[in-house]
């Protein structure tokens, strides 16, 4: 099987997981959209925007995060997980 076939079956299967648990879980399908890398919402004026794939992500980040705020930068932060 080529590389991309494994990569698309891959995919597939990890969106047919999220979308059956968010329909048992209505809490979990909150934000799919975001833990894809997708933020649809506008960026709010000289936002930068943050996606972590994992709460630890989520963690290593946070010294930056606090920097680009004290500096009076607005951020947002997107998961994959909805731990991060």
């Amino acid at each position: 099987m080529s590389e991309q076939l494994i990569r698309a079956l891959l995919l597939a299967f990890v969106v047919t997981f999220h979308w059956w648990r968010g329909r048992r879980v209505p809490l979990y399908g909150r934000h799919m959209a975001d833990r894809f890398g997708r933020y649809d919402r506008p960026l709010p004026q000289g936002g930068t925007w943050l996606h972590a794939v994992s709460l630890g992500e989520t963690r290593s980040a946070l010294a930056l995060v606090r920097l680009m705020l004290d500096r009076g930068e607005r951020v947002i932060i997107t998961n994959f997980t909805p731990t991060g």
